[in-house]
C-alpha cells in the first residue's frame, strides 16, 4: 500500500475538477478524493472481513484460511480494498470522464493513424478508450518496473481494481447486443498490451471466465471498490457545488434529509441530525455541509455492507449484476443527488467553457504527437535519430524529458519478434503520456506548442 501511495501523490495530486467562481482553476485534488474513497473502503473491509471470519456461509474456507500459514484476518480484505480503491482513478486522462470521451472522438475521427499497422483489436482499444483500462495498464506495465510487473502489486489488489474484466472487443460486442449487459462487461478493463498479463491474473485469482472469450465475472471485492467511490463522489459534489458557490447549504440539506415527497425515498440524513449539525457548527455553513456529508457516508457505507452479506452467494458466483447501490433503499435519493449536481455543476457555464478548452487541448496534443508517430516510425522509432529541427524532433524530446530523459520508446527498434505491434505500442506511448497529465499541464502545453502562450 505505501509503494501505491508514494507513486500516486507524486503523479496524480494535481488535476482540478471544476473552475471557481471568478474563473480561476478551484483546486479540488484527484487525491483528495481517492483519500476518502480508500478511507470508505477500508472500513467495509473491516467489517466484511469479521463477517466472514465469524458468520461466513463459506465456514470451511475460512477455517481452512485461518489456519493456513499466515493465517486470515479481517485486515487483510481492508488492506486489499483500500489498495485497489487509491488506485481506481489513477488511469483517468485530464479532464476526467470528458477526456476518456475526448481521446475517444479524435481516434473515431483521426486520419493521422491510417498509416500506422493496428489490427481491429488494438484501434478499438484506442476508439473506446478507457481510463479503467489505462490504470490496470499503469498499474501492471507503465510506470515503475516497466514490461516487468509495472508496481507489482498483489493478484487480489489488481483483481480488485478491475471493475471491468473484459477486454474492448468484448465490451462492443456486449453494447452491440444492447439487452441484459452484465456491469463488468459495459466498459473494458486492460487493453490487448495488457490482455495476456490479465488472463494470468484471472487464472491466479480463480474469477470466473465466460466460456473462452476474453471477459470474466467480477472480483467479489470490487462490488465495494465501486460502491465506495460512488458514495464519496456523489456526496462530494455536493460540498464542492457550496465551495463553489453554485449550490446553497440549504438546497445541500434538502436533497439529504427527509421530505414530504415519498418518491424521494428514505433519508440519508434526518432533519434532526442537520438541526444538531446546525447547532453544532452555527454560521461555519461548509463545516456544516460537511457534517452532514460525513453522516450520509457512515449510513451508506453500513447499507453497503449489508447489502455485499446479503447478496454473498450471487456475487460469489457471478449471478449479481448491478452496483450494490442500484439495490439501497437509499437509490432514489442518490439518482437525486446526481441529477442535481449534473444541473448545478456539471452543466453550468463556466464547466462547459472548462470542458470545451479540454477538449481543444486534448484533440491539439494528439494530433500533434499522432501526425508525427509516422515520421519517428520512418526513424525506426529512435527519437535520437530524428533531426533536431524538425517539429517531430522538438516534440519527441520534450516527451522524453517528461519521462526523466527515459527514452518511451525504448526497444522498439530492435523488437524483431514484435514487429507487427511496434505502431500499437509507440501509440500507447502517446496516450500514456497525454491521459497522465494533469488539466493545468494539458492546458499549458497545447498553448506552448500551439504559440499562444510561452
Amino acid at each position: 500500500f505505501s509503494k501505491l501511495s508514494s507513486f500516486f501523490f507524486s503523479h496524480r495530486t494535481s488535476s482540478q475538477s471544476h473552475l471557481g467562481p471568478s474563473g480561476s482553476l478551484h483546486q479540488i485534488r484527484a487525491g483528495s478524493h481517492s483519500i476518502e474513497a480508500a478511507s470508505l473502503a477500508r472500513s467495509m473491509g473491516f467489517a466484511i472481513g469479521r463477517w466472514l471470519l465469524k458468520e461466513s456461509p463459506d465456514k470451511s474456507l475460512f477455517e481452512e484460511l485461518e489456519t493456513s500459514k499466515n493465517g486470515f484476518e479481517p485486515s487483510h480484505v481492508a488492506h486489499v480494498l483500500k489498495a485497489a480503491t487509491l488506485a481506481h482513478d489513477i488511469g483517468n486522462p485530464p479532464f476526467g470522464h470528458g477526456g476518456e470521451s475526448f481521446i475517444q472522438c479524435w481516434f473515431r475521427s483521426a486520419r493521422e493513424i491510417e498509416q500506422l499497422h493496428l489490427s481491429e483489436a488494438q484501434k478499438q482499444d484506442f476508439f473506446a478508450f478507457e481510463g479503467n483500462a489505462q490504470g490496470f495498464r499503469i498499474l501492471t506495465d507503465a510506470e515503475k518496473h516497466k514490461g516487468k510487473g509495472g508496481l507489482r502489486l498483489t493478484y487480489a489488489t489488481l483483481a480488485t481494481f478491475t471493475k471491468y474484466p473484459c477486454s474492448s472487443t468484448e465490451a462492443k460486442t456486449q453494447s452491440i447486443a444492447g439487452t441484459n449487459q452484465y456491469c463488468g462487461w459495459k466498459k473494458h478493463g486492460f487493453f490487448e498490451a495488457e490482455k495476456g498479463y490479465f488472463e494470468n491474473l484471472a487464472d491466479k485469482t480463480g474469477l470466473l471466465r465466460d466460456a473462452e472469450r476474453f471477459r470474466w465475472k467480477r472480483h467479489p471485492l470490487s462490488y465495494l471498490v465501486e460502491a465506495a467511490d460512488d458514495i464519496a463522489f456523489k456526496l462530494a459534489d455536493l460540498e464542492d457545488g457550496v465551495e463553489l458557490g453554485l449550490m446553497s447549504t440549504e438546497q445541500v440539506a434538502c436533497l439529504l434529509r427527509d421530505t414530504d415527497d415519498s418518491a424521494r425515498g428514505t433519508p440519508l440524513v434526518t432533519s434532526e441530525e442537520q438541526q444538531q449539525a446546525k447547532d453544532a457548527y452555527g454560521l461555519d455553513h461548509f463545516g456544516y455541509v460537511a457534517n452532514i456529508r460525513a453522516r450520509a457516508q457512515h449510513r451508506l457505507v453500513c447499507e453497503v455492507v449489508e447489502l455485499w452479506k446479503g447478496h454473498y452467494e450471487e456475487i460469489m458466483t457471478g449471478n449479481f449484476d448491478k452496483p450494490l447501490l442500484k439495490q439501497s433503499r437509499y437509490n432514489k435519493q442518490i439518482e437525486c443527488i446526481k441529477e442535481k449536481s449534473r444541473e448545478h455543476i456539471f452543466e453550468s457555464p463556466r464547466q462547459i467553457r472548462r470542458e470545451l478548452a479540454g477538449k481543444s487541448a486534448v484533440d491539439g496534443l494528439l494530433r500533434f504527437y499522432a501526425m508525427r508517430l509516422c515520421e519517428l516510425k520512418s526513424a525506426d522509432y529512435s527519437i535520437g535519430k530524428l533531426d533536431k529541427s524538425s517539429a517531430a524532433g522538438g516534440y519527441f524530446r520534450l516527451m522524453r524529458r517528461s519521462h526523466a530523459e527515459v527514452d518511451p520508446f525504448e526497444g522498439m527498434s530492435s523488437r524483431e519478434d514484435n514487429e507487427d505491434d511496434r505502431d500499437y505500442r509507440a501509440l500507447l506511448c502517446v496516450t500514456d503520456w497525454i491521459a497522465g497529465m494533469a488539466d493545468r499541464y494539458c492546458i499549458e502545453l497545447y498553448r506552448n506548442l500551439k504559440g499562444i502562450d510561452l
